[in-house]
């Protein structure tokens, strides 16, 4: 396994700790005074939570972790658990690097400007953003309020892309970044909803990233009645790993099972020697996500289902580089 990065920071102890909000209610601005581009202290962070039709609840504390020596923030889960989840769900493109020049995010290695500043009532761009190429952006609305406890700059963006997709989502001045963000699609059936609960600075703590790739993702059923699945399916790792950082550390999986009252069955997760490095037994009467790592190893890899009576699995494998960052508001050194 490739060695963990670590770094040590001295951080700017600030307690700002405020309260959270909903709604996104405030009184109308006409005169279009623009905003500015942020910037971070190491420490910072931001406690979102995030829902969707595929997942369940998922809360997360991103934290500005560090700096590059590229000129972009650091940013890593407050919980290993959590980095996991959001590189085999892609819930939150936001961790890993955001740039200090631009306050670009990263998709696929290129920067793409989610926002364009300065901000200002009217203003168009166009990018690319999880997993969708072409949006149109519209800053359509500037307001102010104080739901975080003083008061706040807000502008609400909205953006299409040609596929019909729809991403609208709010800058808080205060939290110098996203108050709430929603992915929906050409139906206006929302995929991911993110809500800014809280947010301040002076973290202490270890911090994660998982830099990673999707390998494998497939859903399989049976129904009572039916005759019983019976699949061995494979993907391929690759042994040079991501295209520009090298092997990967871990295969990250994660199972979504859902089984009716006569519903039963297994799974298995075999590498190149056939040997097997994952597996989960499905009980009748089970609502249950299963999330966890296993070394990788280059070579054609096995997932081995079976499946009896009223079930639905959804298999998801990503590869993962691991990153680990201390923030530690208490030793005085870097």
């Amino acid at each position: 396994m490739a060695a963990l990065f670590k770094s040590t920071v001295l951080v700017l102890v600030l307690a700002m700790v405020l309260a959270g909000c909903s709604d996104f209610g405030g009184s109308s601005d006409d005169d279009d005074d623009s905003v500015g581009r942020p910037t971070w202290e190491v420490g910072r962070y931001w406690l979102y939570t995030f829902n969707g039709p595929d997942f369940d609840e998922v809360i997360t504390r991103i934290v500005v972790s560090g700096e590059d020596s590229d000129n972009n923030y650091l940013l890593g889960a407050a919980n290993e658990d959590d980095a996991q989840l959001h590189a085999v769900l892609n819930l939150d493109p936001m961790l890993g690097r955001v740039t200090k020049d631009g306050m670009a995010v990263y998709e696929n290695g290129e920067e793409q400007f989610v926002f364009q500043f300065p901000l200002k009532k009217g203003k168009e761009w166009q990018f690319d953003f999880m997993g969708h190429d072409g949006w149109e952006a519209r800053v359509t609305d500037r307001f102010e309020d104080s739901k975080f406890g003083s008061k706040s700059v807000v502008f609400k963006i909205q953006a299409e892309n040609p596929d019909g997709y729809h991403l609208d989502y709010y800058y808080d001045s205060k939290a110098k970044w996203i108050r709430w963000l929603e992915l929906s699609d050409p139906l206006n059936a929302p995929l991911v909803t993110m809500t800014l609960s809280s947010f301040g600075t002076g973290f202490t703590g270890d911090t994660y990233f998982y830099r990673a790739r999707d390998l494998f993702d497939s859903d399989y059923h049976s129904t009572s009645g039916s005759p019983v699945v019976d699949v061995d399916d494979s993907f391929l790792v690759d042994e040079d790993g991501h295209p520009r950082y090298g092997s990967w550390d871990v295969l990250v999986y994660h199972f979504d099972i859902e089984s009716g009252s006569n519903g039963d069955g297994f799974l298995l997760l075999r590498d190149r020697t056939s040997s097997t490095q994952a597996s989960e037994d499905i009980d009748p009467d089970t609502d249950k996500t299963v999330l966890g790592t296993i070394a990788s190893e280059s070579g054609n890899w096995s997932v081995v289902v079976e499946l009896d009576g009223n079930v639905d699995l959804h298999v998801r494998i990503a590869g993962g580089i691991i990153y680990e960052y201390t923030v530690d508001a208490t030793v005085g050194r870097y």
